[in-house]
């Protein structure tokens, strides 16, 4: 059995640029609600930069929406391989 692979902070390392990408997005909406959501989508621009208290990044994030507060990402998994043979 393949290994399962682990959410990464975006603060530890950031995916390939442009590969698509499983990601975890955590909101507020504006009734204060928190929201999370898994998607898929893909870094299409970021940029790093040292602030007083450490570094600030700022990563522009693409997928079927535009994605805002993504603080998790991981690789998608291998598609399903089609059996032919099968109904």
């Amino acid at each position: 059995m393949k290994k399962i692979e682990k959410w990464v902070a975006i603060t530890e390392q950031l995916p390939e640029m442009g590969v698509e990408v499983l990601l975890f997005d955590d909101w507020k909406c504006t009734d204060g609600e928190r929201r999370q959501d898994m998607k898929v989508g893909y870094l299409s621009e970021f940029t790093i930069r040292k602030t007083a208290d450490g570094k600030a990044y700022n990563c522009e994030w693409r997928g079927h929406e535009f994605l805002f507060n993504i603080t998790h990402w991981m690789p998608l998994p291998e598609p399903p391989k089609n059996d032919a043979s099968k109904p």
